[in-house]
């Protein structure tokens, strides 16, 4: 791997996790897709620090083909280093591709069903955020979700979304922050 060749690792204290010393993050995903001759990827992609694969071991062919989710974390100092959790574990993680789901049966599994659904849900959720958006005028009343700070704004900028306090701010709006857009009246 990284450094000398020798691959160093050690677990963390968190149970599960492997690091390598020196790794970066594209040797890490070099690795996990292509270092293993027992281990075929068929897909792959990365969303933030998940590695998102379908995967099938070649030693076991009757597992079939697997949705692979690689939480990969960097230990400052030291290097990168994951936690591999299958769909059969219903990981927390949503940002799976749909069409990873389509390509993998449902593994048998009382996780892997509810998880899917909930990528399914996520991934609906933010397409239906986008259409409403890019409906969106300047001027229509933008309600963030509970917790954000001011709870209202008026669009005053799709690119960058912007809106406008009452008190005549401006504040950045995060995509995940829009509860509801309402047009202006």
């Amino acid at each position: 791997m990284a450094g000398s060749g020798v691959p160093l690792f050690y677990r963390s204290s968190t149970m599960g996790w492997l690091i390598t010393q020196g790794q970066t993050k594209a040797e890490l995903i070099q690795h996990l897709t292509e270092g293993d001759p027992n281990l075929r990827t068929h897909r792959k992609c990365v969303r933030g620090n998940v590695l998102w694969t379908v995967q099938e071991n070649l030693k076991y062919p009757e597992f079939g083909r697997l949705i692979v989710a690689y939480l990969m974390v960097r230990n400052p100092g030291y290097g990168w280093g994951y936690k591999p959790v299958t769909e059969s574990m219903g990981p927390a993680e949503l940002s799976c591709p749909v069409s990873y789901l389509d390509e993998v049966p449902v593994p048998g599994s009382e996780f892997a069903a509810p998880w899917r659904a909930r990528v399914r849900r996520r991934h609906a959720d933010k397409q239906r955020l986008k259409r409403t958006v890019t409906a969106a005028s300047i001027g229509d009343q933008v309600t963030l979700t509970e917790g954000c700070v001011p709870q209202t704004v008026t669009l005053a900028s799709k690119k960058p979304l912007i809106g406008r306090a009452d008190d005549g701010s401006h504040w950045r709006i995060p995509r995940q922050c829009i509860a509801s857009i309402k047009p202006a009246v």
